[in-house]
Order: structure tokens, then sequence, then C-alpha cells
């Protein structure tokens, strides 16, 4: 399942519902808008939340961020990509 949020903060009980509705594997969440040390309380006990934003920039409005939650049941784990550089700036 994929779902392009705009604003997870703001779409918390929609989307536990929809989770607690269908039970998906995976879920794919785009434009979390979240922060990077962020945490968000969603109450799926039984899935793993994994997610990517960008750091807090005072002023800056939300935008960005990624995320997938995982259901418990499947072996996950973990890892950062290194990130390659930009070379045409």
């Amino acid at each position: 399942m994929h779902w392009n949020l705009h604003s997870l903060p703001h779409k918390v009980s929609d989307l536990r519902d929809l989770v607690n509705a269908h039970r998906p594997a995976i879920v794919s969440l785009n434009e979390t808008w979240l922060w990077e040390d962020e945490e968000v309380d969603l109450n799926l006990f039984d899935y793993n939340l994994y997610a990517s934003s960008l750091p807090y920039n005072n002023g800056q409005r939300r935008r960005a961020g990624v995320a997938l939650l995982v259901h418990s049941s499947l072996l996950t784990r973990p890892s950062r990509l290194p990130l390659q550089e930009d070379s045409s700036t």
C-alpha cells in the first residue's frame, strides 16, 4: 500500500484506520513532512516504522520525508545507504 500523505502529523488517525482496516504487510509513505528527529506515535503495535526526513531548519516550512511501515511478522533491519554527492553543482 502507498500513500502520499502531505503531513503525517495531521493524518495519524486516518493512517491508523486505513492500516487497521486492510492490514497490509508494507505501507510506503511519502511527503511525511516530519523533521529528522521528530517522533510520531501511531499506536500500530504490529508495525515497525522506518523514516527518513529533513533536518529541522528554523523558519523553513515542512516538506519532503519518506517512511515505511512494515508488519512485525516480516524480518527487517534498518540500514543507511551512503548518499552520492551531486557533482552538477
